[in-house]
């Protein structure tokens, strides 16, 4: 059976669950001009990303996730396909679609390594071969006006391991199974020591076996 479950908030301790009355609204969001004027990197013109559904956009998504260029990247609207895991920077780094509905990061149905074993994220933090770092200061982390989508045929697919702290969070943002029994492992997975305060506003999680889950410093309630 698909779930359907919206995040609506969370902070250091709480973690709102309701159902969803309908489509959660979102704004459009386009930057004038290029890094030279606006300081925000393009993951097309910047990295060469073609977000038409069929181009493999894994290495230049990753690019662009990892850059130091500028604390924020932006997707336009489109479809960036991706086949395997994507490691992003860990903080100080904010990730911006322009439309939820229309910014979509796809895993490939029946992607490889997605099959069997443990959960596995498709978006997870680059922590630079110190797991105790991003305990304690993924600062300023967020993901906003994007779905983040693990495709048909994933059942240990986890759409994205994450936490912030120290401001950070997610809003507009649509988390999804596209499969037709909502097969996927975790829809954001929070499973750090101390997760926040960050915020996660107007966040939708489709199918997965579970929503959302963290080790501690959560409370859920409908």
């Amino acid at each position: 059976m698909k779930r359907l479950i919206c995040l609506v908030l969370t902070c250091v301790v709480w973690l709102t669950v309701t159902a969803c009355p309908g489509a959660v609204s979102a704004e459009k969001m386009v930057y004038p001009g290029d890094k030279s004027t606006n300081g925000i990197l393009n993951v097309k013109t910047d990295f060469g990303a073609k977000g038409d559904g069929k181009a493999d956009d894994s290495d230049a998504l990753e690019a662009a996730l990892n850059s130091k260029e500028s604390m924020d990247v932006f997707f336009p609207a489109g479809t960036y396909r991706v086949t395997r895991p994507i490691k992003y920077r860990y903080k100080r780094f904010m990730v911006h679609g322009e439309e939820m509905s229309k910014t979509v990061i796809k895993l490939d149905d029946s992607a490889p390594g997605f099959q069997e074993g443990d959960y596995k994220a498709l978006l997870y933090p680059n922590e630079e071969g110190n797991k105790d770092t991003f305990i304690y200061d993924a600062f300023m982390l967020g993901f906003y006006n994007l779905t983040i989508d693990v495709g048909a045929g994933n059942p240990i697919a986890t759409a994205v391991k994450f936490t912030a702290n120290n401001q950070g969070g997610m809003r507009d943002v649509t988390i999804r199974s596209s499969d037709a029994e909502g097969a996927g492992g975790i829809g954001i997975d929070l499973t750090r020591q101390w997760p926040g305060p960050a915020l996660l506003k107007n966040v939708t999680v489709e199918g997965f076996d579970y929503g959302a889950v963290s080790y501690t410093h959560l409370r859920a309630h409908e």
